[in-house]
């Protein structure tokens, strides 16, 4: 599922926890340790940035060192821009690089973890066609000990899958269905349409029948299934079926079609990475889980 994929590092000790838990995801071949150093702002002692860029490059080989303590291959790679912002340095790394998977932290609180969101992680959402990993401060604060060792390990014991039933989430789901490890998928429906009782519970019966046509065909695919459907804010009842059925993991779609393609495109996806005590993995579908 992630044999190759870009590592974002502020050589923080929130990235650090990172670090010590991307190498245990399953598959995982190869990292490619990113850190984008921003020279696009007048230093106090003017241009000269040679001090702080000499000092990325010893903490990134500390970190590698580290990574590949896990027996994991380590590729380092410092960007310094002097122009564009450090979202397009991820993203062009990523490009270049090829990978697989983004993984990056989203950090802080209030209104600085929205603003954090809204300058890095939610930027590289919104702009880049990889599958990006988030793993926000939720799940990184109670990163240690037995938690710690359990969280990447474990991140496809149990896969909360949202869909709208449109074409393309119909695609997202045909990546699940091909990657290996996931032990139970919980898919959910959120009903938010319907004005009479009579209309709401129309919806409600073919919902279900959808829902079952999907999870009979997972199980053809030796998948464990189960089905939500749900009635509400899309973001409230992903999360609060995400905390009831204890997930490991929250795959969203973000591709055009349905109340799922809306939600990714505003705000709203924020708030999930945001609020999601788990990690979130938000997929592209025109590329494959390798």
């Amino acid at each position: 599922m992630f044999e190759k994929l870009l590592l974002c590092t502020d050589f923080s000790e929130y990235a650090s926890k990172i670090s010590s838990c991307v190498p245990a995801l399953p598959g995982i071949r190869e990292i490619v340790l990113l850190h984008v150093f921003d020279a696009t702002h007048l230093h106090i002692q003017g241009w000269t940035y040679n001090p702080q860029i000499e000092n990325a490059k010893i903490r990134l080989e500390e970190q590698k060192k580290h990574l590949e303590s896990f027996g994991v291959k380590v590729k380092v790679r410092l960007d310094v821009i002097t122009s564009g912002d450090v979202p397009g340095g991820i993203i062009t790394a990523a490009n270049e690089e090829n990978v697989s998977l983004i993984v990056m932290g989203a950090r802080g609180a209030g209104l600085l973890e929205i603003t954090f969101l809204g300058s890095v992680a939610g930027a590289v959402l919104r702009t880049t066609n990889h599958h990006t990993l988030i793993l926000n401060h939720n799940v990184v604060e109670n990163m240690k000990g037995a938690r710690l060792e359990t969280v990447c390990p474990e991140i496809l014991s149990k896969v909360i899958f949202p869909t709208d039933f449109s074409q393309s989430s119909n695609a997202a789901l045909d990546i699940l269905k091909r990657i290996k490890g996931i032990e139970k998928l919980v898919l959910i429906h959120v009903i938010t349409q319907g004005q009479t009782v009579g209309e709401i519970k129309t919806l409600e019966k073919e919902t279900q029948q959808r829902l079952i046509t999907l999870t009979d065909d997972l199980a053809t695919k030796g998948i464990t299934a189960i089905s939500h459907v749900r009635f509400g804010d899309p973001v409230d009842e992903i999360l609060r079926c995400a905390k009831e059925e204890e997930a490991s993991l929250i795959f969203l779609n973000a591709h055009e079609g349905g109340w799922l393609h809306t939600l990714l495109q505003g705000e709203k996806s924020i708030e999930v990475v945001i609020q999601a005590k788990r990690p979130v993995l938000v997929s592209r579908i025109n590329r494959e889980l390798s």
